[in-house]
């Protein structure tokens, strides 16, 4: 264990140490310190508490926290429909890979830094007042998607800090289903 080994090194080497320790119930927290004094190794182990026993919490909380942002985001960026996230003064902070392609950039950090827009300005205008609101927005527009025009269902969610906004293409659904109608009317002229 790291306690051992860094008692070890402290008796032969007098190489200090100072460790975090977690009790075998997990639910108390211990700073164990080695040290020389004179000609003899010190070993204290303390119990933490108050401040320090909040900040560990807080860091154990933090950790979890980021690795949930790390696989929330992994999720967004593999996902095939493009998603964005703006700060709260409406800049682009976040795009997928799915939202570079559709506005022909070549990296979300390019994307990024031009500002480059989805969304049609008026629809854009209309998300940015319910952004504004803290309210959710919900419509289906028309947008330039890799150089066409498509149908998307775009969400957006707004948080004090945030907003984020995904699009669902519904130009092949529209695609599938026109065919599909233009199918039995000829179907219905040939009965």
């Amino acid at each position: 264990s790291d306690v051992c080994s860094s008692d070890l090194r402290l008796r032969r080497n007098g190489e200090a140490f100072r460790l975090q320790l977690t009790g075998l119930a997990c639910d108390r927290y211990f700073d164990a310190e080695g040290c020389v004094v004179g000609f003899n190794a010190v070993l204290r182990i303390r119990e933490v508490s108050g401040d320090r026993l909040e900040l560990i919490d807080l860091r154990q909380r933090y950790a979890a926290i980021e690795g949930e942002l790390s696989g929330m985001r992994a999720l967004l960026e593999a996902g095939p429909a493009p998603v964005w996230i703006r700060n709260a003064d409406g800049a682009l902070t976040f795009v997928n890979a799915a939202y570079v392609a559709a506005v022909d950039a070549h990296t979300s950090e390019e994307a990024i830094n031009k500002g480059a827009e989805l969304l049609d300005p008026p629809d854009r205008d209309l998300a940015a007042q319910a952004r504004t609101q803290g309210a959710l927005w919900r419509e289906s527009v028309t947008a330039t998607v890799a150089g066409q025009r498509h149908l998307l269902d775009v969400i957006q969610a707004t948080s004090p800090q945030m907003t984020a906004a995904i699009a669902i293409d519904r130009h092949e659904v529209t695609m599938v289903r026109a065919d599909l109608e233009r199918q039995m009317q000829i179907g219905r002229a040939h009965v």
